[in-house]
């Protein structure tokens, strides 16, 4: 067996010999394709929702990702989609999301790089900065913010 046989089996034996890290531990991730959003926006119509995105190289991404996984634990009827928007391989970020905990709610990694007219799509007031929150009514109305999430101001906004 030569090296490139070793590496092309690596995840396979990985899989095979650390059975914790397996295809049940591992937070099922979503694509989001650069032309998905409206679909994606178009499955979230008729009820409220939190869109949280968020980037593997963003610190306070990072640092808040715990924060969203108990926040999503203590809404279980909240309806929660994160989504990392860097590009980034799969295994990298679900092994961030289980450190985490975040287990709950949708999550979704944009395939691609998100340019400026992904960002216009999503919202026409982002200029790409993370982490960044959409508030969305079921009308279909808007709201959101960039920095990290204040949690006591989204169970507001859900009990509304």
């Amino acid at each position: 067996m030569n090296r490139r046989d070793v590496l092309r089996l690596a995840p396979a034996l990985a899989g095979a010999l650390v059975p914790s890290l397996g295809r049940s531990a591992a937070t099922e991730l979503l694509p989001l394709e650069l032309n998905g959003w409206p679909a994606l926006r178009q499955t979230l119509a008729g009820r409220r929702a939190i869109v949280h995105l968020w980037g593997l190289t963003c610190a306070p991404c990072i640092e808040e990702l715990s924060r969203w996984a108990a926040f999503i634990e203590r809404q279980p009827q909240a309806r929660v989609v994160m989504i990392e928007v860097e590009p980034a391989e799969a295994a990298r970020i679900q092994a961030t999301l289980r450190r985490a905990g975040v287990s709950g709610g949708r999550q979704y990694v944009v395939q691609g790089f998100p340019d400026e007219r992904w960002r216009y799509a999503v919202d026409r007031r982002w200029d790409g900065e993370l982490p960044r929150t959409l508030l969305l009514e079921a009308a279909g109305t808007m709201r959101a913010f960039s920095g990290t999430a204040d949690f006591a101001a989204l169970q507001r906004w859900l009990r509304r």
